[in-house]
C-alpha cells in the first residue's frame, strides 16, 4: 500500500474569508468565486468511494452549471 505525500504547512500559501488554507491561487479563486455567487463550499472534503477514500477540493450542495 502506497502512502500518500507529507503535507507540510508550508505547502499552503493562501487564505480564503473561511480560514482555509490553500496551495495555489487557482484554488483562492474557485473559492473567492463561490463565495461572490453565495454558494457554500467545502474545501478539501474526505469522502470514500467503492471502498478507497478519496479528497476533493471543493464540494458543494448546489448543482452549479449542471446541464438540465
Amino acid at each position: 500500500m502506497a502512502s500518500s505525500p507529507a503535507v507540510l504547512d508550508s505547502d499552503f500559501r493562501y487564505i480564503d474569508k473561511k480560514g482555509n488554507l490553500m496551495k495555489t491561487r487557482t484554488e483562492l479563486s474557485i473559492a473567492q468565486m463561490l463565495s461572490f455567487l453565495e454558494q457554500e463550499y467545502e474545501y478539501n472534503y474526505k469522502l470514500t468511494i467503492n471502498g478507497k477514500d478519496v479528497t476533493v477540493d471543493f464540494k458543494t450542495n448546489n448543482e452549479i452549471g449542471r446541464a438540465h
